[in-house]
């Protein structure tokens, strides 16, 4: 699965429905985010992931999990996962 920040969103099937990858990394406005259809996407992908989640905050669902990927100080080689649920605005 690539980054989708030239096309901003890509859709992938999955067995219990689409999975749906967005990056809002150029967003500037709330209608750049309704133009992307973004209620939709919201309302329809049975996983959503995006990048740059802090653009959308406000329009995220209350149950939305936030997952930060990052290098560890102590070993740059390796990688932190940091789940936090529910996402904080």
């Amino acid at each position: 699965m690539t980054s989708p920040t030239f096309s901003l969103v890509q859709q992938y099937a999955a067995p219990r429905g689409p999975v749906v990858h967005v990056d809002l990394y150029r967003l500037k406005s709330d209608a750049e985010l309704d133009a992307l259809g973004w209620d939709e996407l919201v309302s329809s992908a049975a996983v959503l992931l995006v990048e740059w989640p802090e653009r959308a905050a406000h329009t995220l669902p209350a149950d939305a999990i936030a997952i930060t990927l990052s290098h560890d100080l102590d070993d740059p080689a390796r990688r932190v996962l940091r789940v936090v649920s529910p996402f904080r605005r």
